[in-house]
Parts: structure tokens; sequence; C-alpha cells
């Protein structure tokens, strides 16, 4: 009778035990951003999960044609746990993930996930460094110890799911990280998505750790373009960062902007050359520009503007790159001219008195009172 209630007191607290450990887990995840010493964030639609090394793990979210149900044992709902997404997955020569759907997977030259969508992983001293806007920080020993920021605006925060325990590592035959950059000079091709595609197999050309370039492979190519659609996406710089395309456009604008400036500045000065070539009123003297004066206007009149043009072709307009001394020496020499034509005018009237004298003086000698 005491072994039957010891064995019952031993089932109880396993049980509990075995309560609480789900949720310390739980508690454990929520704070380390994943499950399982991975960070988990959704994309498009597709839920990752990037280990420290650079390898990763992916679930799709609801994909056409899956069903959910019980299964017992070991579950394969992941990638890497067996799961056949190869409907929706294409391979490069390595047999390496490059696109998940519409979610396109880049690599660095060391095999490790380097950008997911539109969200960049950048690596330190051989550990995940940053992931999207969020930096993660280790311990001495290299375990993780707490992170600043977030992934993206979409994943500010760890949620929970059950399919989290699934992810796991890749097995050690697919394994696409090396010691050595053995993807350097291979940029594979990535293919738009519009439907699942039949007979897709992971099937790998060549060897992991050994350097290799692209080479086109019809059968590839004739499952990933099954429609008339599909069209092959951009390289995306080996997965390295580019220039949005919001801030492309700001600053094509911009561009825009200045250039339509000063072409329209260029416009308007040049319509004003125009304007003062074809004015006949408008004469160039000394580099400034004048205007003529009406010839409208009576005989006295005009001769008197004759003789102020006449002081007035002497007297330059002031520019700005004339001196005082210039203006001065000038004024001085239009003076003088003045001075000499008022001069000429009183030696001109003068002789014209005395004759009109001297007439009167004969006619008073020949007329005698």
């Amino acid at each position: 009778m005491k072994n039957v209630v010891f064995l019952i007191a031993v089932l109880l607290l396993g049980t509990g035990s075995a309560q609480a450990a789900p949720e310390q887990t739980l508690a454990s995840t929520m704070t380390t951003f994943g499950y399982s010493n991975s960070f988990i964030f959704v994309e498009n639609g597709v839920s990752f999960a990037v280990y420290p090394d650079g390898e990763f793990d992916f679930y799709l979210n609801n994909p056409a044609g899956v069903q959910a149900g019980v299964a017992f044992g070991a579950t394969a709902v992941t990638f890497n746990s067996g799961f056949n997404y190869n409907p929706y997955v294409q391979y490069d020569d390595f047999g390496a993930v490059v696109q998940v759907r519409h979610v396109p997977v880049y690599y660095d030259y060391y095999g490790r996930v380097n950008r997911i969508g539109n969200v960049f992983i950048s690596y330190r001293n051989g550990r995940l460094f940053r992931l999207g806007g969020m930096r993660v920080y280790y311990n001495h020993q290299g375990y993780y110890n707490y992170h600043v920021g977030y992934v993206n605006p979409f994943n500010r925060y760890y949620v929970y799911q059950p399919f989290h325990q699934y992810f796991v590592r890749p097995a050690l035959g697919y394994c696409m990280v090396y010691p050595s950059p053995y993807r350097r000079y291979y940029h594979p091709v990535r293919y738009t998505y519009h439907r699942p595609y039949h007979h897709n197999t992971r099937r790998a050309y060549a060897r992991v750790g050994q350097p290799h370039r692209h080479h086109t492979r019809a059968e590839r190519s004739r499952i990933y373009r099954n429609d008339s659609r599909v069209v092959a996406r951009g390289n995306g710089s080996n997965g390295k960062r580019v220039q949005s395309s919001r801030q492309a456009g700001s600053k094509n604008l911009r561009q825009n902007t200045r250039t339509g400036r000063s072409v329209a500045t260029q416009r308007t000065e040049s319509g004003r050359k125009d304007l003062h070539r074809n004015n006949p009123r408008v004469v160039k003297r000394n580099g400034s520009e004048t205007y003529k004066r009406s010839s409208r206007v009576s005989s006295g009149k005009a001769i008197g503007e004759k003789r102020g043009s006449k002081i007035a072709r002497s007297k330059p307009s002031p520019s700005r790159s004339s001196s005082p001394t210039r203006v001065r020496r000038e004024k001085d020499s239009n003076r003088k001219v003045a001075s000499i034509q008022a001069s000429k005018r009183r030696s001109a009237a003068t002789p014209a008195r005395s004759k009109t004298r001297n007439t009167k003086a004969r006619t008073a000698t020949r007329n005698p009172r």
C-alpha cells in the first residue's frame, strides 16, 4: 500500500513539473525573440527562424492546398523537419533555397543567409549581430545575452506560435555554411512566382565548399518558368544593401526640380536677352543698357538734344567695375568741353555787336544835325 501511494505521488509531481516546463520555456523565449536559440520573424506570409551561425528554417503560413491534421510521432511541419515545400521553393546549383514563393533568399560568400525579403542580416565574430533593425549581443561564452530594437515595423515583438517548437537546424548533408568563401563567384537566377511548381526536386549540381559559377539549367528553367508572366528577378547585388525605391524616387524628384529650376532661369535670362536685342530703343554703352529718347520733337528741342547728346556721349554710364577716380576725371572732361563750347558761343556773339556799333557810327557821320 505504501508503494502505491509513493508511485501516485511521484506521478503527480512529474506531471506538475512537466506542465511548468513549457511555461518556463515560453517565458524564456518571449525575452530571446525566438525559440530554441533562433530568431523568428514573419516576412510576406512566411515564418523564418534564423540561427546565430547563419542557418535558417521556415514555415509557410497557411499555404494553398495544405491542410492541418493530427499526427503521432515525429511531426514534419517546417522545411528542415521534412515537410515537402518543393511546389513553393526555388533551389540553386548547391541545393540551397533561393526563394520561397514571393520571398527571395540571399547568401554571403560563406553560405550564411544575409537577406530574406527586405530583412538584411549581418554577422560579427561568426555570430549573427544584426537582424533588420535589431542588434543582438552575446555573453563571454558566446550565448545570447540581450537584444536592442526590433526586426521591422511588422515584427516588433516575438509572438509565440505552436509550430515554433518544430524549427530545427538543417541536416548534416544540407548545411550550406562553410569556412571558405565558396560562393564568391556564384550568382543564381531567381524567377517571379505565380503558381506552384510541378516535378521540382532538391538536386545539387555543385559541391558545398568548392567555388562554382552559375550555369543555366534547362530543366530548372522549365520548372520555374511555368507561366507566361514569369520573369527573372534582379540579383540584388548578392543580398547587399541597396537603395530603396522611395529614396531613389525622392532623390530623382529633387534632381528633376533642380534641373527644372535651372532650365527655367536659363529660359528667362535668354528671353530677356532676346527682348533687349530685338528692342530698337535699347543702346548698349560701356556694358550698360540705356533706352533711346523719342525723335518726335520740335527742331529747337532736337538741336538741344543733339547738343546734350554730345555731352552725354562723352559721359559714359557708370558701371560696377568703374572706379570713383575714373568717374571724376570723366566729369572734369565734360565740364571742360562745356566751358569751351560756351566760350565759342560768346566769341561768335561779340563780332556781331561790334559790327552794329560801327554801322551806327557811320550813319551818324553821314547825316550830321
